[in-house]
């Protein structure tokens, strides 16, 4: 386990699965996760609640090991998202919510990076999903979190 979570934290985890354990084996119910969440101080939203679901892979029952590091994992995602949108503020100036992809084109044809006018466009229309020519929050952290393919030399 690494220190995303805090001393505090994990302290606080470790009391709220506690109290949500189970039997002999100390095991919490997967179905009772959001609750030991809350309880031990996070506020998952029901999209973050879905996802740590299907990282379970089935299992009915959770040790505290392993929710330990589900909350690792939850902590992790929160701050990539604080990240991200820190990250969209700085194009956001005017803090309407959105920004122009004409932004990501000015950006992108002064860097220094040799971008072909095909690959300013596709990634502008990747960003600009509905093709209004605004860049929202939800398109920039999807493009944001797509892995490059780099081209392979041959």
């Amino acid at each position: 386990m690494t220190d995303i979570l805090t001393s505090d934290e994990k302290t606080r985890c470790t009391k709220a699965f506690k109290q949500f354990s189970w039997g002999k084996n100390g095991t919490v119910r997967v179905k009772k996760l959001a609750r030991v969440m809350r309880r031990a101080g996070f506020a998952p939203t029901d999209d973050e609640l879905r996802k740590i679901f299907e990282s379970c892979l089935g299992r009915t029952r959770l040790t505290e090991k392993m929710f330990l590091l589900l909350m690792e994992e939850y902590k992790s995602d929160l701050q990539i998202t604080q990240d991200l949108y820190e990250a969209f503020r700085l194009f956001d100036e005017s803090g309407e919510g959105y920004f122009m992809t004409s932004k990501i084109r000015e950006l992108l044809r002064a860097g220094d990076e040799a971008l072909t006018e095909e690959d300013v466009e596709a990634l502008c229309s990747q960003a600009d999903s509905d093709g209004d020519g605004k860049v929202y929050f939800s398109d920039f952290a999807r493009v944001m979190m797509t892995p490059v393919k780099e081209p392979v030399e041959l």
